[in-house]
C-alpha cells in the first residue's frame, strides 16, 4: 500500500512539472528560438500564478481552471516537439530551439 501512495505522489508531481515545463514553452517560443527546460519550468510556474491569481478575482478557483492550465502545457508541448522533430539536426548535434540547460 504504500508503494501505491508513493506511486500516486509521483505520477502527480509528474504531471505538474509537464504542465509548467508545456506552459513555459508555450511563452518562451514568443520571445526565443531557443528553449531551456529549467526556464520553461519557472516561466510556467510563473504563468500559472498569474493566470491563478487573476482567474480568482473575479470566480472561485474550480477544476475548469486547472483543466485550462493542463491543456493549455500539454498544447505547449506538443507545439514544442512538433517544432523539435522538424528542426532535425546531423546525429551528435542539438536542433535549433531544443536544448538542455547543459548546453547553455
Amino acid at each position: 500500500m504504500l508503494i501505491l501512495s508513493t506511486l500516486e505522489i509521483f505520477i502527480t508531481w509528474l504531471v505538474v512539472v509537464v504542465t509548467l515545463i508545456g506552459l513555459g514553452s508555450l511563452l518562451l517560443s514568443r520571445f526565443t528560438k531557443v528553449i531551456i527546460l529549467t526556464d520553461a519550468f519557472w516561466m510556467g510556474l510563473a504563468v500559472s500564478v498569474a493566470v491563478l491569481e487573476i482567474y480568482n478575482l473575479f470566480l472561485p478557483l474550480t477544476v475548469s481552471i486547472s483543466l485550462f492550465l493542463f491543456a493549455a502545457g500539454i498544447l505547449g508541448l506538443a507545439l514544442i516537439a512538433s517544432h523539435c522533430k522538424t528542426a532535425c539536426a546531423p546525429p551528435g548535434k542539438t536542433p535549433a530551439g531544443c536544448s538542455s540547460s547543459a548546453s547553455r
